[in-house]
């Protein structure tokens, strides 16, 4: 199993990982040393590494769970537009069950003119 050196807040990180997903990590890696970094800088004064974690964690935590949110909504906008689409198509069908049956009438008294 592969090892990766990953950086959080200068502080170097042997990580295991899975054949191949040694890149993925360090981008992982990376997007967590972002934002305790930020934290970091918005804190101003020295805060505790682990403190800094929990933060960034919390953090990454609640983007992920309003990400989550929006694709749940998106879902529900898309099954409710099918839905939607499907009632109006079967809405049309009548209608068109009704223009076509007007065409052949209108085609059969031509055809007797």
């Amino acid at each position: 199993m592969p090892e990766v050196s990953v950086f959080v807040n200068g502080r170097e990180f042997s990580v295991a990982c899975g054949a191949g997903e040694e890149v993925h990590l360090v981008r992982l890696a990376a997007f967590v040393d972002k934002h305790v970094r930020e934290l970091s800088q918005s804190s101003g004064a020295q805060a505790g590494e682990l403190r800094l974690l929990l933060a960034a964690s919390l953090v990454i935590a609640d983007k992920y769970l309003d990400a989550e949110k929006e694709i749940s909504d998106l879902h529900q906008t898309v099954e409710e537009a099918k839905r939607k689409a499907n009632s109006e198509v079967e809405a049309v069908g009548p209608l068109v069950d009704t223009v076509a049956q007007r065409i052949e009438n209108i085609a059969v008294l031509l055809e007797n003119s």
